[in-house]
């Protein structure tokens, strides 16, 4: 692709935004696959930045982050008014997106790569706050259990028809184990606070 608009190293891996998506090469641009799956049929991408192993894509239609060097990708528009995103930038722990008329916007990246999606739910984790928010995507019956790394259980809480907002402030900084279960199945996913 002969229009190739960003360019940035993640590892071992180079990543190119074009005006037909994200493409990755893994033997120094010798060759190169399309790597948009999550990322709306044919965005323009006009920026793409890291943080630590994050990659986010800035597009047309907003801006998109990968925690799997491009295997997928998921919105993170949160707050932001103007999706035709042109630019990107990073100063310690924000990440700003320059608009085309809708000015600067401004995100931590701790808002941004907590947000988890689960095949029945979207889980928001926000570190400023003392409760998450666990959305339900279907009227389910279904339980949540957060388990600290020793594998105790901390919280067990039964999640309502839409929504549920868990207290998380007794919960200690470190690593927990997020599981969603209901009659048939379990779920889970890693949480940080």
């Amino acid at each position: 692709h002969s229009d190739i608009t960003s360019i940035v190293v993640n590892g071992t891996n180079i990543f190119a935004g074009s005006c037909t998506g994200v493409f990755k090469s893994s033997d120094n641009g010798l060759t190169w696959v399309a790597v948009n799956s999550g990322i709306v049929e044919w965005p323009y991408v006009t920026s793409l930045i890291t943080f630590g192993t994050n990659i986010f894509a800035a597009t047309n239609y907003g801006i998109y982050l990968s925690e799997d060097n491009g295997l997928s990708w998921i919105e993170v528009n949160e707050g932001l008014t103007n999706l035709n995103v042109k630019s990107l930038a990073v100063n310690d722990s924000l990440l700003f997106a320059g608009t085309n008329g809708g000015g600067v916007w401004k995100c931590s990246f701790s808002d941004l790569s907590d947000i988890k999606e689960i095949n029945k739910i979207n889980t928001y984790f926000n570190q400023n706050y003392s409760q998450d928010l666990i959305k339900n995507k279907q009227n389910i019956n279904e339980f949540v259990n957060i388990y600290n790394i020793r594998g105790e259980m901390v919280i067990k809480e039964q999640l309502s028809n839409t929504k549920t907002k868990i207290d998380i402030k007794g919960l200690s900084k470190g690593v927990y184990i997020l599981m969603l279960s209901d009659s048939e199945n379990n779920e889970i996913t890693k949480y940080m606070k």
